[in-house]
């Protein structure tokens, strides 16, 4: 059985994404071993239980500084020297963690680069050009070290291309978790203390400079039957408003009976370079539900165009709320329809993809 360090730059604790989902489902192919960063701000972080196979690697708090910057390679590659040469491939989900594993690497190590995101295009790059072109300096690296590259979308490998040459890219897309997780109900106007007269409209995922509050508080002077149920971590500050209500992030298991419990599920982001690469893990969770959903509308999102209503302007988005209200806003896939499209798209789908390609199967 193959053995994979897999390295991770997001804490275990933190919500839910992509290298969790990836970890967890390949280790069923493979013999994963995960080491990931430790978070230090607990507001943030789920009370979850770490599985046994998940090992925390130590760093200095406050990375953004200087200090931390220029120790957290030592730090981290010392925790990680002497077990790298136990595994034959090695799995990285950024490229700033090869600035912690270049000098130790061992030649014969099977580098796999999953990237997820335009690294580049995030805020802390743009607004500072010494991280940006550390960024892009080791995404250099790592695209010319690494034995294979999956990128989550088609959007994001041609960005990779242009700016990196053609290399072994495989475009492994997103995906939900396999089964259902409604077991148990959760009456969300007594857990929040919502007014029972309220649609309830639920965004799930992680909130940053990307999510346009503008358009929710517009809305809102629209039509204030509405109440905005925000579920995860946020790093912006929320607009302080009775109708928008931050509940944080939640343990997994709790975010599809919150989801279907709600009138309907939202992903109300701007659109720039770093959403245009994105194929959203939530939106394969919403469909999931089956729930009218509303999403910004961008070609890495068409392909759902059968499960969910896009919208390219603000007047648009506030005519799927005015027909939300007025109960003219139903699901516009089937249930039958979303569970066949859900069921070749679970995660652990993807994984057996990834076995396939390691196999040189794909």
């Amino acid at each position: 059985m193959k053995k994979v360090l897999y390295l991770m730059h997001i804490p275990w604790d933190w919500a839910k994404q992509r290298p969790h989902f990836i970890a967890e489902n390949l280790n069923k192919y493979c013999s994963v071993d995960v080491y990931s960063l430790k978070g230090f701000n607990s507001k943030l972080l789920s009370k979850e239980k770490k599985p046994n196979f998940v090992k925390t690697l130590y760093r200095l708090p406050f990375i953004k500084s200087s200090i931390s910057q220029k120790f957290n390679p030592y730090v981290v590659g010392f925790q990680l020297r002497k077990v790298l040469k136990n595994y034959q491939y090695v799995w990285i989900t950024d490229p700033l963690l090869y600035s912690y594993i270049e000098q130790i690497l061992p030649e014969t190590s099977f580098l796999i680069y999953d990237c997820m995101d335009d690294h580049l295009s995030f805020p802390d790059c743009l607004s500072n050009v010494r991280k940006k072109e550390f960024t892009y300096l080791y995404e250099q690296k790592v695209v010319d070290r690494a034995n294979k590259i999956f990128v989550s979308s088609g959007y994001l490998k041609n960005v990779l291309i242009e700016r990196y040459g053609h290399h072994d890219y495989h475009v492994l897309n997103n995906g939900v978790k396999s089964g259902f997780n409604n077991e148990v109900e959760i009456d969300i106007y007594d857990k929040y203390s919502i007014n029972r007269n309220a649609k309830v409209v639920t965004y799930v995922g992680t909130i940053s400079e990307w999510f346009d509050f503008d358009l929710i508080l517009n809305s809102l002077k629209c039509d204030s039957t509405i109440c905005y149920l925000l579920v995860g971590p946020s790093d912006v500050d929320i607009p302080s408003h009775p109708n928008i209500l931050h509940v944080g992030p939640v343990s997994h298991n709790k975010v599809f009976p919150i989801m279907s419990a709600s009138d309907a599920l939202i992903m109300p982001f701007k659109l720039n370079q770093l959403i245009r690469s994105v194929d959203p893990v939530k939106v394969y969770e919403y469909i999931k539900v089956n729930k009218p959903t509303v999403v910004i509308d961008y070609d890495e999102v068409k392909k759902f165009d059968k499960f969910i209503y896009l919208y390219s302007c603000k007047e648009k988005f506030f005519d799927y709320m005015s027909s939300l209200v007025n109960g003219g806003l139903g699901p516009k896939a089937s249930q039958e329809e979303s569970v066949e499209y859900i069921s070749n798209s679970t995660w652990e789908v993807r994984a057996k993809e990834i076995n396939l390609v390691l196999d040189n199967k794909i």
